[in-house]
């Protein structure tokens, strides 16, 4: 887990991920999204999101946020948080 201090979230987690932060986020259940890279195309399958009960593979690094369904203001997470995040995103062996 990271605190983002900054005015500008988006951009510290597009330093986290490598490169500019995607906008369009991915809901993965009613209070975290996932944020990937906005130019994911080229790079390596490196996980796979339980994505609303459904299996999702996703290309680079992922960054999970609290924020509300269908809600763009960005959280504070819980350490429950982080622990229900570790059981949303699964590393894919082979990108490793």
């Amino acid at each position: 887990m990271v605190n983002l201090v900054g005015e500008y979230p988006m951009e510290e987690i597009g330093e986290l991920l490598g490169g500019q932060a995607d906008e369009e986020m991915i809901q993965l259940n009613r209070r975290m999204a996932a944020v990937l890279r906005a130019d994911r195309e080229e790079l390596p399958e490196r996980y796979e999101l339980t994505y609303l009960g459904t299996r999702m593979r996703t290309r680079g690094d992922v960054v999970v946020v609290h924020r509300a369904m269908g809600g763009s203001m960005l959280r504070d997470m819980t350490a429950g948080d982080g622990f229900e995040a570790q059981g949303l995103v699964t590393a894919v062996e082979e990108g490793i």
